[in-house]
């Protein structure tokens, strides 16, 4: 988790950034969340809608939005995209998202 977090510090820098996890229904998208938040792992339900939590990290904000992973959420995931700069899939690897 660690080397993560320095990983986003040199990408990122000091600034205010918008995360959008998203990813199929018990993912482990909302463990992602909740571990960046607390540095710990807790244990979720699933998620109906989504969860949203501003994580600091030294600087730099990060507006993390955790979204649903149901079949019938997931036409609506294209309406977060917009000035997303990191989109995370558990288990299919993170892509820049623009």
């Amino acid at each position: 988790m660690g080397q993560l977090i320095a990983k986003l510090m040199r990408i990122f820098g000091s600034q205010e950034h918008k995360v959008i996890i998203v990813g199929l229904d018990n993912a482990g998208k909302t463990t992602i969340l909740y571990q960046f938040l607390t540095n710990e792992v807790v244990h979720t339900c699933s998620t109906i809608g989504s969860n949203v939590e501003e994580i600091v990290l030294r600087k730099t904000h990060f507006l993390m939005w955790d979204l649903g992973g149901q079949e019938a959420l997931r036409s609506t995931w294209d309406t977060y995209y917009s000035n997303a700069e990191v989109r995370r899939e558990p288990g299919r690897g993170g892509q820049r998202g623009g």
